[in-house]
């Protein structure tokens, strides 16, 4: 059984190797080589974001944070991001990213272009792009609303 279990986790990480390996994809788009990623985070915010698309893409980052600690955590940002100290802040081999939809974007489209989302000519495409940026704009502001007023005026029963 374990020699089974090793034996499917090599076949995975090959086949992740290889994904990250080669410089076109099918259609024949160019996929640039992975900097190194450090993504500043804060626990429950939107740096989560990017911290599950580099796992789910199983791209190697680094990850700073203070488990149990938002100061700290923020204190880090304010070192690595001191004009603009917000969560996600990612440095992005010699750049600074911020605003997670972006860099979603930027990882995507420039590290894994067939991944994760529909082509760009595909019907399906402009409900993907409506859906992503619906979650991280008029979704999130009303939940942040709508949570606010629950904490102020809790329900009773």
């Amino acid at each position: 059984m374990r020699h089974l279990m090793m034996s499917l986790i090599g076949i995975l990480l090959a086949g992740t190797v290889s994904a990250q390996s080669n410089t076109t994809t099918a259609d024949g788009r160019e996929i640039a080589p992975l900097p190194p990623i450090t993504i500043y985070h804060l626990e429950a915010r939107r740096s989560e974001r990017i911290v599950w698309l580099m796992e789910e893409l199983g791209f190697p980052y680094e990850l700073e944070f203070v488990r149990g600690n938002l100061g700290a955590s923020l204190m880090n940002i304010r070192r690595a991001n001191p004009e603009m100290p917000v969560a996600p802040t990612v440095i992005y081999g010699d750049e600074i990213l911020v605003e997670s939809g972006a860099i979603i974007d930027v990882i995507l489209n420039r590290h894994a272009p067939d991944r994760l989302q529909p082509p760009v000519h595909s019907p399906d495409y402009p409900h993907h792009q409506i859906w992503m940026h619906y979650a991280e704009g008029s979704l999130a502001a009303r939940m942040g609303i709508d949570y606010r007023v629950w904490q102020s005026q809790r329900p009773t029963s």
